[in-house]
């Protein structure tokens, strides 16, 4: 109904026909934040209901869940993409079996040294420069251990120790230097 008013609102336009299409269109939009209200409704029952059952929902959401951690694919040592779970576990055995040096399946022999040497060699791994080795290894300073525990978000659980991060930003100062002791 409210094309067939549009079109004639469109061909010649009167005040009575633009009444009828704002009448229209404020009841679908009713209809609407209706519909909606009920579909929202029986979601949320839906949800209520069966949370604490394992049923076809919660199987869902636990599948999607697990879905995004899988491995979707990975690239083979002949540089084409592995996509099946067949092809993707037949290229991590193979990965692991020329690492360790394992001549057949199963066999629990062990690598030599020179081996696994010889095959991260060939593997081309990025590598830090030796600046970049010198950085890593110099010792954690002060400053730099104080201005992570600034960082520290506010209002977390607290960690192993039982001591949220207000307390460590409270007493920063005094804590610090024990700190840097540990690490």
């Amino acid at each position: 109904q409210i094309a067939i008013i549009s079109r004639q609102n469109k061909n010649k336009p009167t005040p009575d026909l633009a009444e009828q299409l704002r009448v229209l269109y404020a009841r679908l939009k009713e209809l609407n934040a209706e519909k909606t209200k009920r579909m929202l409704h029986k979601l949320r029952a839906n949800v209520y209901h069966n949370s604490g059952k394992a049923t076809k929902y919660l199987a869902a959401r636990v599948r999607n869940k697990y879905s995004s951690a899988k491995i979707a694919h990975v690239m083979g040592g002949d540089g084409l993409k592995k996509i099946t779970p067949t092809d993707i576990s037949q290229e991590f055995a193979h990965f692991y079996s020329k690492l360790y040096n394992l001549k057949e399946e199963g066999s629990t022999h062990n690598a030599r040294a020179e081996d696994i040497a010889h095959f991260l060699t060939q593997a081309n791994l990025p590598q830090i420069t030796s600046a970049q080795a010198e950085e890593l290894l110099k010792p954690i300073e002060l400053t730099e251990l104080l201005d992570i525990i600034a960082k520290l978000p506010q209002g977390k659980s607290p960690g192993a120790d039982g001591l949220p991060n207000a307390y460590y930003k409270k007493f920063a100062h005094v804590l610090g230097p024990h700190l840097l002791k540990v690490y």
